[in-house]
């Protein structure tokens, strides 16, 4: 397998027809959790994320890393990882 993977990418491949991939939807989807918003935690974009305090932006970060390892193990389970098109362009 590749050094790097994308797991939205492996989403489009497994969903082509589906209009909105993202990771706040696909831990709704898969895991039945909801992602703490961007807008929330930058004040809807009005606080720079540099500027979000520290142990609120570890938290936000954090929880990205882990859905999109969550996500890339359930793609792995179900052979989407080894898709020859993903890694033929990716």
């Amino acid at each position: 397998m590749a050094k790097f993977y994308d797991t939205l990418l492996g989403e489009y491949i497994k969903n082509p027809g589906q209009r909105w991939i993202g990771l706040d939807a696909l831990a709704s989807k898969y895991f039945d959790y909801a992602m703490i918003a961007y807008n929330d935690i930058t004040s809807k974009w009005k606080t720079p994320f540099q500027d979000v305090d520290l142990a609120e932006a570890a938290i936000y970060s954090g929880e990205d890393v882990t859905m999109t390892h969550k996500i890339y193990e359930k793609q792995k389970d179900d052979n989407i990882t080894k898709n020859t098109v993903l890694q033929d362009i990716e």
